[in-house]
């Protein structure tokens, strides 16, 4: 796979990287798209970053960001390798609201494997699929090696400083998923995987505007986006740029009380 992986490379002229891998697994696999993602100290909450993405891959991750639940947030937090091979099976009910926005997205089936070294989880290798059935045995083995190939890249560019960090253990009184419940720095050694700061800082805002704890505000946050069928990305940049308020104010005005600027 690594030979496969070079050529696909060469072949499309860029350096071998993440998001190069992502699009081999596109190539390779029928009717497939590949993501990875990496956890994220969240609000209260467990989350995640895409680092590389492809085609529909990127809107299933997205989609997971924003309901706050799905396989790769599950396999991120813990849970083993998961495979699906009819997401759309009245039968599974892990995921009530990332199952069927999925569907409407074109995705049937799935699979997603951690991407770790012992207990330490680097990430989530997942694989879209639009067509049920899953990955066949071959291809299985396949996703397999192209996870372990993208933890390697993933380490590569985290260096040392940023490969401890971005498994840290559990501190005491975590999160769900072993997230400490408070906004992250963003500091991941080389700068090559980023916590989302518009989330965070949108999150902040939407607290103040509403006088409500901050993981009560990121609830709100991704009501929004869910209700509005919106990237919850895009909706928190329209909060930190101000077109956006919770407390039903005027755009534009500042954060405190939602009064005209003196």
């Amino acid at each position: 796979m690594r030979r496969a992986l070079y050529a696909h490379a060469e072949s499309i002229q860029l350096p071998v990287s993440l998001d190069v891998l992502c699009r081999l697994a596109g190539v390779r696999w029928k009717e497939a798209a590949a993501a990875v993602s990496v956890p994220i100290r969240a609000v209260g909450a467990a989350g995640a970053e895409t680092v590389a993405a492809a085609d529909l891959a990127r809107d299933g991750e997205e989609l997971q960001i924003t309901l706050g639940e799905g396989p790769s947030l599950d396999v991120l937090v813990g849970d083993p390798a998961i495979y699906l091979s009819e997401l759309t099976d009245p039968s599974e009910i892990r995921w009530p609201m990332f199952a069927p926005a999925a569907a409407l997205l074109g995705i049937r089936s799935m699979a997603v494997m951690p991407m770790r070294v012992g207990a330490a989880r680097f990430g989530a290798f997942a694989v879209y699929l639009t067509r049920p059935g899953g990955l066949d045995p071959r291809d299985g083995a396949e996703a397999i090696i192209l996870a372990s190939i993208a933890l390697d890249l993933l380490l590569e560019d985290l260096g040392p400083i940023g490969a401890r960090t971005l498994s840290a253990p559990k501190a005491e009184g975590a999160g769900p998923g072993g997230f400490d419940g408070s906004p992250g720095d963003g500091d991941h050694g080389d700068g090559a995987v980023e916590d989302r700061p518009e989330i965070h800082q949108a999150t902040g805002m939407i607290s103040i505007q509403l006088g409500v704890d901050l993981p009560t505000a990121l609830l709100r946050l991704r009501a929004r986006a869910f209700a509005e069928n919106r990237r919850l990305s895009h909706v928190s940049a329209d909060v930190v740029s101000r077109v956006l308020r919770f407390d039903g104010t005027h755009p534009g005005y500042p954060e405190l009380g939602g009064a005209d600027a003196d």
